[in-house]
C-alpha cells in the first residue's frame, strides 16, 4: 500500500523536506557508519553547530532531543535512531554526504535561510515520483517505534488516530509507504484515476498503473468499476453481442454485500435492490473482432480466471455462447481492515464471485 497525502501546506517553507525517502539502501549498515561518525565527532564544535542550525530550522519536529542524547550518550540503538532521524527527516546526514555518505548524490538548495537536500537523483527513490515528495517507509517507522505524534506534522491532519497510523504501517506485511506531496507538485507529477483535477486529500497509489492515484474514500468502488469496465472492453474486442455479469457472492455493483440482500422473498424491498444492482448487462449492435488488442490497457483482467478462459477459447474457436464463474480479489490490494479505520461503517468483501454470461457474434 502506498498512501498519498496531498496538501497545499506541504512545502519546504512549512518545514517539510522533499526529494527525500525514508528508505535508504543498506540502511542498517549506513546508519551504523554515520552514527559512529557522529559519536566520534561529538567534540567537533562545527559539526555540533551545523546540527543545531539544521534542527532550529525544523521547529515543527521534535527530533532534537534524541539526537543530542545520542551524541552525548553511548547507546547504540539511540545513536542509530538519531542518525535515521537526522538523515531522513532533515537532510542533515545527506547534506553532509561528502563527509559521511559519499555515495549519495544531491545538490544543496537554500530555502528560508537554511540548507536542504534537493535529491533529484536519489538512488533510494524506488518510484520516479519519490524524488518529488517526502516518503515515510513503514519498515523504518516500525523498527524505530515511531508513533503518530512523532510525525503528525508531516501527515497534515490526514491520518488522525493511532489506529489509522498503525493500520497503514502494517499493510502489505509492514512494507507500505506514506508519500506527502505539495498540491502543485502532485498535479505536475501524478494523474488522478479517471481524469479530473487532483485536490487536497488522501489518496492511494493505483497498484497496477504507474503514477495514478485514487481517492482513498472511493478506492474500492472505483476499482470495482474499473474491473467491470475492463470485462466489457475485452468482450467487445472479441466480438460480443451481449455480456451479463451477475454477482454470485461478495460485492454487488453498487458496493453492497450480496450476503446482506434477501434472495427468496420478492416482497422484501431488498429483493428490488438485488435485482437492480446484483447484475450489469452490456449489448453491442455490430461485430468488432480485434483479438490481438483484447487485453490492451487492461490491468485486472489477467487476474480473472473466468474472463481469461473465455478470452483463450474465443481466440481459438467460434463458439458463440459462454458461461464462466470467477472468484476475484475485490480488496484490490488494499486491506478492508485499513479502510475500516478511516470509515467505521465501511463494509466490503475481500473476495467476490461473479458469473459471466457472454453471447458473441460469429467470428469473421
Amino acid at each position: 500500500m502506498r498512501l498519498i497525502i496531498v496538501s497545499r501546506e506541504a512545502s519546504r517553507e512549512a518545514g517539510l523536506f522533499f526529494g527525500r525517502s525514508a528508505e535508504l539502501r543498506d540502511q542498517e549498515e549506513r546508519s551504523k557508519q554515520v552514527a559512529e561518525q557522529l559519536w566520534h565527532s561529538k567534540d567537533d564544535e562545527s559539526l555540533f553547530r551545523a546540527a543545531l542550525k539544521a534542527f532550529n530550522g525544523v521547529s515543527r519536529f521534535t527530533f532534537l532531543g534524541p539526537i543530542l542524547n545520542a551524541i552525548q550518550g553511548n547507546a547504540e540503538d539511540l545513536r542509530r535512531k538519531a542518525l535515521l532521524q537526522i538523515a531522513y527527516q532533515t537532510g542533515f546526514g545527506d547534506a553532509h554526504h561528502e563527509r559521511y555518505l559519499a555515495d549519495v548524490k544531491g545538490t544543496l538548495e537554500p530555502t528560508c535561510g537554511q540548507q536542504i537536500l534537493k535529491a533529484e537523483h536519489s538512488p533510494w527513490a524506488l518510484q520516479p515520483f519519490e524524488t518529488e515528495c517526502l516518503t515515510l517507509a513503514a519498515t523504518d517507522l516500525l523498527r524505530l517505534g515511531v508513533s503518530l505524534k512523532d510525525v503528525s506534522s508531516l501527515l497534515i491532519g490526514q491520518v488522525t488516530t493511532e489506529e489509522q497510523f498503525s493500520a497503514v504501517l502494517k499493510a502489505d506485511g509492514g512494507h507500505s509507504r506514506i508519500h506527502v506531496f505539495n498540491l502543485d507538485v502532485a498535479r505536475r507529477t501524478l494523474k488522478r484515476h479517471g481524469g479530473g483535477i487532483i485536490e487536497e486529500g488522501c489518496y492511494v497509489l493505483h497498484p497496477k498503473r504507474d503514477g495514478v492515484i485514487v481517492p482513498l474514500k472511493t478506492y474500492h468502488m472505483d476499482m470495482l468499476k474499473e474491473m467491470t469496465r475492463e470485462a466489457q472492453v475485452v468482450m467487445g474486442r472479441l466480438g460480443a453481442r451481449r455480456l451479463e455479469v451477475v454477482t454470485d457472492s461478495g460485492v454487488t455493483f453498487n458496493g453492497s454485500l450480496a450476503s446482506n440482500i434477501p434472495l427468496k422473498s420478492a416482497k422484501l424491498a431488498g429483493d428490488t435492490v438485488d435485482h437492480r444492482h446484483r447484475k450489469v448487462a452490456f449489448e453491442w449492435g455490430s461485430l468488432t473482432y480485434e483479438p490481438e488488442a483484447a487485453l490492451q490497457d487492461c490491468v485486472w483482467i489477467q487476474d480473472n480466471a473466468g474472463i481469461m478462459t473465455i478470452v483463450d477459447q474465443r481466440r481459438t474457436s467460434n463458439l458463440t455462447r459462454y458461461e464462466e464463474f470467477s472468484t476475484v480479489d475485490t480488496s484490490f490490494k488494499l486491506s478492508i481492515d485499513v479502510m475500516k479505520q478511516f470509515e467505521s461503517s465501511f463494509a466490503w468483501a475481500e473476495k467476490s464471485t461473479y458469473r459471466y454470461e457472454v453471447e458473441f457474434f460469429s467470428r469473421p
